[in-house]
């Protein structure tokens, strides 16, 4: 079956990128996306009212902060800019 999608332009120049680098097309990586989707088992309604929002966060933030321990040693974007911005008013 054909869809057509309206997708925004710089979203789908990303994914076209990071595919190419991969050598997938972007069918493929739509198509294991719709997968990965319909297979994960998301929250009922009535489970989302008994855990409530903040569990929902909670689990949010723990992701984030998991995925951030692996960062590479170093200044961080923020620290960065704001040595650069030190570095413009000085001058």
């Amino acid at each position: 079956m054909k869809a057509t999608l309206e997708i925004p332009s710089d979203l789908y120049r990303q994914v076209k990128a990071k595919s190419a680098m991969q050598g997938r097309p972007v069918r493929e990586v739509t198509m294991e996306l719709y997968q990965k989707w319909l297979t994960s088992e998301e929250p009922s309604p009535n489970t989302l009212k008994k855990t409530g929002k903040t569990t929902w966060i909670k689990d949010w933030v723990a992701t984030g902060k998991a995925s951030c321990q692996n960062l590479p040693k170093g200044a961080s974007a923020r620290e960065l800019l704001n040595q650069e911005r030190r570095r413009l008013v000085s001058s």
